[in-house]
């Protein structure tokens, strides 16, 4: 299966979240990890690229991940395309690409 959505809340987590995600590109892996205790959102899945945590998958597009993830399949996540962040501010978040 796969879906294709964006990374969101990336605000959220920082002057350095925002900066990692002026530096993604188009192909780059990015790691997934399940937060089932999120209080906000028990299919939370958080999003990783060089140690830094960007954001989340939004809610509307996590629960098939989030299911085969819990099932213990591996879920790919690839950048389509690049954000658009000027002056610190995301102007457009990037596309990613879950597989599994």
């Amino acid at each position: 299966m796969e879906v294709k959505t964006r990374i969101t809340s990336t605000k959220f987590k920082g002057p350095i979240a925002v900066e990692a995600l002026a530096e993604i590109e188009k192909g780059d892996r990015l790691m997934l990890r399940r937060d089932p205790s999120n209080r906000y959102d028990s299919n939370a899945i958080e999003v990783y690229w060089m140690g830094h945590n960007l954001g989340f998958i939004p809610k509307k597009d996590n629960p098939a991940p989030a299911a085969a993830m819990d099932a213990g399949k591996p879920v790919e996540c690839v950048c389509e395309n690049n954000a658009i962040v000027a002056n610190g501010r995301i102007e457009a978040e990037p596309i990613v690409v879950l597989s599994w």
